[in-house]
């Protein structure tokens, strides 16, 4: 058996387990190998932690600029959560985050305790089909683009425009979701994510960054995997 994290349940009947098969490897016992390089599957019990210099070279920083390429069927799920270190519970800190919700793309962020939440309630996502979302947050002003349909919004001013995030940066979900994120979302993200991009690197290599993971598979149609989006504009 690999490096595997079980769950036991048991009812009246008999034991049963659920394993939670860490990246690249999949299967009741997580006996199979599945490698994932730039996209990656999720059935909601699942995420990716990528080291935070594919975002960012600091934890202070006043722009934060982030591409998914996305599908899903599912109405609710967290795609992106970057904020405070892995194990932290979330107690105001700031963060930014790009989720589903209600079949609509929303884009949260928290600077200096105030808190802005852009959505796009032009369409809705969750129909299987492949979705572009760009976020871009700039001091306390907010960018959510989505197809290329473009949305503002913007926090209430303080007196800091630099945000401090000193953890990694999570695809797909989180642990422990509700406490991580302040029970802001309850779900983490159920469907595939093909591609995320950043300014600091581009196309994000999820073999050569991951940190850890669990329950992710790669995408049944990544053989476009290396097949960027439209690079981030400034």
């Amino acid at each position: 058996m690999n490096l595997v994290k079980i769950m036991e349940f048991v009812n009246h009947e008999e034991n049963s387990f659920i394993c939670n098969c860490p990246i690249h490897y999949t299967g009741d016992v997580c006996q199979y190998s599945a490698p994932v390089e730039f996209s990656t599957q999720y059935k909601g019990n699942g995420y990716v932690e990528l080291n935070s210099s594919v975002i960012s070279p600091s934890p202070i920083s006043k722009d934060v600029l982030l591409a998914v390429l996305f599908s899903t069927t599912q109405p609710n799920g967290l795609l992106v959560w970057y904020g405070q270190n892995k194990g932290e519970t979330f107690q105001g800190q700031d963060f930014v985050a790009l989720a589903l919700v209600d079949g609509f793309v929303e884009f949260a962020y928290r600077l200096n305790n105030q808190e802005e939440i852009i959505r796009n309630q032009h369409s809705r996502v969750n129909d299987g089909k492949r979705h572009i979302a760009i976020m871009k947050r700039s001091g306390n002003q907010g960018t959510l683009e989505l197809d290329s349909i473009v949305v503002h919004g913007e926090s209430r001013p303080s007196d800091k425009n630099e945000s401090y995030l000193p953890g990694n940066l999570f695809i797909g979900g989180v642990p422990n979701i509700s406490d991580f994120t302040g029970s802001r979302y309850a779900q983490n993200f159920n469907g595939c994510i093909n591609i995320v991009e950043s300014l600091n690197v581009g196309a994000i290599n999820i073999r050569t960054n991951a940190v850890s993971g669990y329950n992710v598979l790669p995408c049944p149609d990544q053989k476009d995997e290396q097949v960027s989006t439209e690079p981030p504009a400034n």
